[in-house]
This record gives structure tokens, sequence and C-alpha cells, in this order.
């Protein structure tokens, strides 16, 4: 398992990336999270658990979990029991977190285009910093989910757009545009976001 919760109370378990945890014999089933009996108040926010053998989150006690991300569990995403659950949470999503090079081990956010970046939770006085020492604890307007806080806002990508048209409608598609005398031209130029395609 990638974190075992063997004994104690009120645990909390923010901002881990949790990656291809396997089975193997008397070492637990892969489990990115596994939870006890007789844990209690176990809290559970903001992380990453992708490719592992057993449950992203497997707890035998009630838990309280929000903004997760779930992927490509083998067994399923969450699964908790008791009264009072919570899974898979408020704000969990089970999406490819597009880590930069899982491969080779580079767990950081593919910049702009994954959907854990802005999808945690602010965690107000417990919340880790991120981005190391002085810089601050997350960046935009809320944390991203796992161990790596993605850089600053990303930039759109603009293009400016040009057409032209004669009074009767009549499309101008040529460049540069020309008009014969006497004629009257409309013009529209605008700027296009173009990020993402």
């Amino acid at each position: 398992n990638g974190i075992s919760l063997v004994s104690g109370a009120n645990n909390k378990i923010y901002n881990n990336t949790i990656n291809n945890n396997g089975t193997e014999a008397g070492a637990g089933n892969g489990d990115g999270v596994k939870i006890v009996a007789g844990i209690t108040g176990a809290i559970i926010k903001n992380n990453i658990m992708s490719g592992n053998d057993g449950w992203g989150i497997n707890s035998a006690v009630a838990i309280t979990v929000s903004h997760n991300d779930y992927y490509n569990n083998v067994t399923g995403g969450c699964t908790d029991s008791g009264s009072g659950s919570s899974c898979p949470g408020t704000g969990s999503i089970s999406s490819d977190p597009l880590y930069v090079n899982a491969g080779a081990g580079n767990f950081t956010l593919t910049e702009c285009t994954s959907p854990a970046i802005n999808a945690g939770t602010d965690l107000g006085a417990d919340q880790p910093d991120q981005n190391g020492v002085g810089a601050g604890n997350f960046n935009n307007n809320a944390p991203d989910l796992g161990a790596y806080e993605s850089s600053s806002a990303c930039a759109p990508t603009l293009s400016i757009v040009k057409q032209a048209w004669e009074e009767n409608g009549s499309a101008v598609l040529v460049n540069p545009v020309t008009a014969p005398v006497g004629h009257t031209l409309v013009f529209l130029i605008y700027v296009k976001n173009t990020t993402g395609g």
C-alpha cells in the first residue's frame, strides 16, 4: 500500500501523489491509502491516487474525503464503511492527471492541461506549502491535487482574426484587402483565444 493508517486518530492525508502500488504477498493489496478498523477521524483531501493494483482509498471505517483524483486504480476509486461515509467525496474526480513523465518518475502535472490543476480545496492552516519556503501555499485560486503545484496561470494563446466584406455581403478573401474605387468595405477585426485549440 502507498499509505497505511494502522493506529491513531484524526490523521490527515493531504496533497500526496500515490501511484502504481502493486500487490505483494504479506505486504498489502496495492491500495493507494489503506485504513484499518479502529482508526477514527481520518481526513483525506487533495490527493492523486493513480494506477494502484487495489483501491485508491480502501477504508474499514468511515472517513472524511473530498477533492481527490482516483484514476485507473484496478479495484476502484474509494470505498469506506460505517456511518457517515463520504466516498468518493465532494469535488473528487476520476481523470487522467496527465503527469509529465510518470515512467521516468516525474509526477509533476502537465501545465495548462491537467485536470488536477486548481482542482483542490484550500485547507487553511493545514494547507501544505507546495511552492517552497517563502513562495506561498499555492498558485491561482485553489491548490492543485497531488504533491506538486503547477506554476502560475497559463497565458492564453491569442491570434488576430481579420475579415472584410463588401456592402452587398460578399466576403473579400484576398490578402491584402483591396477595394475598387467607389466601393465601401466593412471590416471585422478581433482577438481570438485559441488556447486548447
